[in-house]
């Protein structure tokens, strides 16, 4: 039997190309877990979730091939909290005073329209009248009335569909940045540091 001995460098002790080779060998080192986006994912959470979002949920696929982007799904929303934090009160304020009031009653949510993919255009935004209540009209004065509420809740929802069109693609756009600092060739140097790991001469782990 013979023995042999292998010397084995830490990182820095390694040649120029000994050191691209370690790097582009562990490319997604940081990354080849599923938490690596977790950080970013919790931010934008809490961000929904001041603007009124209850338990908003976000998926994701990335990050360079058709098909791959972000979206976030949510069943309930306080909608004049959100509606004040946008902004926008002035500019719906009939369907916001009757929000307030408790006259109106609407059914706010995003949906999933496409469980292939997870990209911003699978999700709309979903908002529609539920009851009116003003029992002090007459017909002729309710229903035009309702019509006018009816008109101004998709004017509404057309801008709030805008909107999360937007915070999706903001979504995954800080995902993206996020992974390309990851992979790195500055984190994964940082990586193989701090964890102390020995290569061979050539830039192989051993």
């Amino acid at each position: 039997m013979k023995k042999h001995t292998v010397i084995t460098y830490d990182f820095d002790e390694l040649s120029d190309d000994a050191k691209e080779t370690a790097i582009d060998t562990y490319r997604d080192i940081n990354v080849d877990y599923d938490g690596w986006s977790e950080n970013t994912l919790d931010y934008h959470k809490e961000e929904l979730k001041r603007l009124g979002f209850y338990q908003p949920e976000i998926g994701f696929t990335g990050f360079w091939n058709q098909g791959d982007g972000a979206s976030f799904t949510c069943k309930e929303i306080d909608l004049p909290l959100l509606m004040e934090k946008l902004g926008i009160t002035s500019q719906y304020k009939l369907v916001y005073d009757l929000l307030l009031t408790g006259d109106l009653s609407v059914n706010a949510g995003l949906r999933q329209m496409n469980t292939s993919y997870l990209h911003s255009l699978t999700v709309v935004f979903k908002l529609e009248m539920e009851e009116l209540y003003q029992n002090d009209m007459t017909d002729d004065e309710y229903y035009p009335y309702q019509s006018t509420i009816n008109k101004q809740i998709e004017e509404l929802r057309d801008y709030l569909e805008n909107w999360r069109y937007d915070i999706c693609q903001d979504i995954y756009i800080s995902l993206r940045n996020d992974y390309e600092d990851c992979t790195s060739d500055d984190s994964i140097a940082e990586t193989l540091r701090i964890n102390e790991y020995e290569f061979t001469d050539d830039g192989k782990m051993y």
